[in-house]
């Protein structure tokens, strides 16, 4: 820690920024660590590895943490379809739209989706949706929505619906996976 801190230091963060906030560790192997702060503007990583047989500055930013998903997927966004009515509290499936994140040739997502991770919360439904990645190397242009259906195991109700793909979670809107 006291590595991550002398890094802070050495990349000029001013302390007021810190001042109030935790460190706290996100990652950690036999040369690199790294840990994240919350700030009043967002997230920070600070970042520090093992060279020369000491802990030194390897890194230091803005950081927007996401979802963690299964080997082999990587996070999508999502969004309510428009072509469809709009969800009531009695709604048990959801018409969306999904949008890899990763490069994907401008391929849609359509049979490399994972099944939602769906988290009923007292005024919220959460929705955390991972794809497949592609192998290979791919091109990064954005293919359009991919539409899938979302059945959902208790009805919507007055919750409302947000995106788990980022820390914390939003919204879910179209700008959300560009």
């Amino acid at each position: 820690m006291d590595a991550a801190l002398r890094a802070i230091t050495v990349f000029g963060m001013d302390s007021d920024q810190l001042r109030g906030a935790s460190l706290r560790l996100a990652e950690q192997d036999a040369t690199l660590t790294t840990y994240l702060a919350k700030i009043d503007s967002g997230w920070i990583y600070v970042g520090i590895q093992y060279k020369d047989g000491d802990w030194v500055p390897a890194g230091m930013g803005d950081c927007h943490p996401t979802a963690v998903s299964a080997a082999g997927y990587g996070p999508a966004s999502w969004a309510l379809n428009p072509e469809y009515a709009a969800p009531s509290p009695d709604t048990t499936e959801l018409q969306v739209l999904v949008w890899e994140m990763a490069c994907s040739g401008g391929r849609p997502a359509t049979g490399r989706m994972s099944s939602p991770i769906v988290d009923y919360g007292d005024g919220t439904l959460t929705m955390t949706i991972s794809v497949k990645t592609m192998t290979g190397p791919q091109t990064c242009p954005g293919p359009p929505g991919t539409p899938a259906v979302v059945v959902l195991p208790q009805p919507l109700g007055n919750r409302s619906l947000l995106d788990g793909h980022t820390y914390p979670a939003q919204p879910p809107t179209p700008d959300s996976a560009l």
